[in-house]
């Protein structure tokens, strides 16, 4: 059996062991390196769960395949940096809505927001499984395919949150939530406007607190620009009264709220814009789109300032401020990495090997470098390690079939219910889809 050389070493100093290299066996996993760690930690009633880093790549198989994926031999010594394994997020809450769940956004620690191919806007308490508060955002069903929450105002009321939601009625309603379970002294959800302009369905949108801007992304090929200071959401217009209606007509239960109009648009996507994230240190927008681009823009002149390409259409983006890298799912089943700071940023910086489908959702871990979240129409949620790109850290949530499904022929699988969103905040995964489940984990970021 061939052996190779290998030094352990460790940035964790309550945990080094002899800087002294090594011979061990090239057939060697990570089961067994760990093993032979904490066997010189002294370990072995007590064992750590450990990763091993190579050039800065988390090793994912033998050392004697590594050395052959590398081209080198077994005469070469490898120096292998350990750290304490992520443990898998745990299940926290699950519940149950009326629709499939297209978007979800986290508010604080026990409250989820999502919205839904139903038209609703709910706030869930993942502590005792309740539903907080909902709102009917429209009549009839209208899909939603955006949610964020806004940051709170100086003016607004602290057990309320304010929630945008935006889909294909090419409309932002801003929405007033209760933060705090309903009783019968709180008051219910309260629409307070609606940003309109788009003439196609709205994918996404993307908040910079600092100038109190929304942005939105549609189908028309345009980004468009809202103010969300709480002045200018309190200052639309009422739509103008309706013509009389015929005897016959069915009388609408929905009442027109204020229209605010969009403080400008911004062009550059050839077809539709379905994807944004945002800097707000940098005060810059990423977009993406059906033409296979990604655009930086410099939000001091809403002007493009970088434009980058690849493969496949672009449905997801997420830029991480402590990484500094932009990530992006497509049309297939890589995630995308992208150093925006790049002289040559056209060329993607890593492929993380994700999904067995296109890749609709991806969230970063608010306080990691190297920690992501991805949804994709396989059915699956994963848990990403930008070091690890030949495949995913962990599996969060596994597929499962399309309820109720009606079956073709005799033993014909049923689909999986494909999974349309994530996101990661305040410690915890959330994602929902197809299956009108909306399910939560407890992630950690570090050990």
């Amino acid at each position: 059996m061939a052996h190779v050389s290998v030094k352990f070493t460790t940035a964790q100093r309550d945990l080094a062991v002899p800087p002294a290299a090594i011979r061990i066996p090239a057939t060697f996993k990570r089961a067994a390196l760990a093993e032979v760690v904490n066997h010189l930690l002294g370990r072995t009633d007590n064992p750590l769960p450990l990763d091993f880093l190579i050039d800065g790549t988390l090793l994912r198989s033998s050392l004697a395949a590594y050395l052959e994926n590398h081209g080198l031999s077994a005469e070469n010594e490898l120096v292998l940096e350990y750290l304490v394994a992520l443990p898998p997020p745990t299940p926290v809450a699950a519940f149950h809505a009326d629709d499939w769940i297209s978007a979800v956004a986290i508010a604080s620690k026990d409250r989820v927001v999502s919205a839904g191919y139903d038209g609703v806007v709910r706030v869930w308490d993942t502590t005792d499984g309740k539903t907080v508060s909902k709102h009917q955002v429209a009549a009839g069903v209208v899909p939603l395919k955006a949610a964020l929450v806004l940051p709170p105002s100086e003016e607004q009321d602290a057990s309320v949150l304010r929630v945008a939601v935006a889909g294909m009625d090419q409309k932002v309603t801003i929405v007033d939530m209760a933060a705090k379970l309903e009783t019968d002294g709180m008051a219910p959800p309260r629409p307070i406007c609606e940003l309109a302009g788009h003439t196609g369905a709205i994918e996404a949108l993307a908040h910079v607190p600092d100038l109190d801007q929304l942005f939105t992304a549609s189908w028309d090929g345009s980004i468009k620009v809202f103010s969300t200071k709480h002045a200018d959401l309190s200052s639309g217009t009422a739509p103008p009264a309706a013509k009389k209606a015929r005897r016959d007509a069915t009388p609408s239960t929905t009442p027109s709220l204020p229209t605010i109009p969009a403080l400008g648009s911004m062009y550059g996507h050839h077809g539709a814009v379905t994807a944004l994230s945002s800097d707000a240190a940098t005060r810059t927008l990423f977009s993406g789109g059906h033409d296979h681009g990604v655009r930086v823009w410099d939000l001091s002149t809403h002007t493009t300032v970088q434009t980058m390409t690849c493969e496949k259409a672009v449905l997801a983006l997420a830029y991480s401020s402590t990484s500094r890298l932009l990530a992006s799912g497509h049309a297939d089943p890589i995630v995308r990495l992208w150093d925006v700071r790049a002289k040559d940023s056209t060329l993607v910086r890593s492929r993380l090997a994700a999904h067995k489908n296109q890749v609709v959702s991806v969230a970063w871990a608010p306080n990691s470098a190297w920690l992501l979240s991805s949804a994709s129409l396989d059915g699956t949620v994963k848990v990403l390690d930008v070091r690890s790109p030949g495949q995913p850290l962990h599996v969060v949530a596994p597929a499962v079939s399309v309820p109720k499904w009606q079956g073709g022929k005799d033993g014909e699988k049923a689909p999986v219910a494909k999974r349309l969103c994530v996101a990661w905040g305040e410690g915890m995964v959330a994602a929902g889809g197809e299956d009108c489940e909306l399910q939560v984990w407890r992630a950690e970021e570090s050990i």
